[in-house]
């Protein structure tokens, strides 16, 4: 979609053209930050599977590797809630942080 295409919408829907971010680098942050979280938690469902694959019964071993990909899921959205946070606060006060 071109850009006089995708003013054209904003203008149409009533929105501004910066939603959140006000540079192409904003923006890269912040979808940078969301396929970071998509990146972790494919990387914890692949660890998730073969633990499963590999026994069902319980271990204390496979119980902490699964535990430690959930962490990393957790870390990973706190992260993206910062970036997106951050981006909203810079645009609604104007002050960049």
């Amino acid at each position: 979609m071109s850009e006089a295409t995708s003013f054209l919408l904003l203008e149409r829907a009533g929105l501004p053209d910066d939603l959140v971010s006000v540079s192409w680098r904003g923006y890269a942050l912040l979808i940078g930050a969301v396929l970071l979280l998509i990146m972790v938690e494919v990387l914890n469902t692949g660890i998730e599977a073969a633990c499963d694959a590999f026994s069902r019964e319980f271990n204390v071993d496979i119980q902490l590797a699964k535990d430690c990909g959930s962490l990393a899921v957790l870390i990973s959205v706190i992260i993206v809630a910062g970036v997106w946070g951050i981006a909203l606060i810079e645009r609604i006060t104007g002050l960049p942080i």
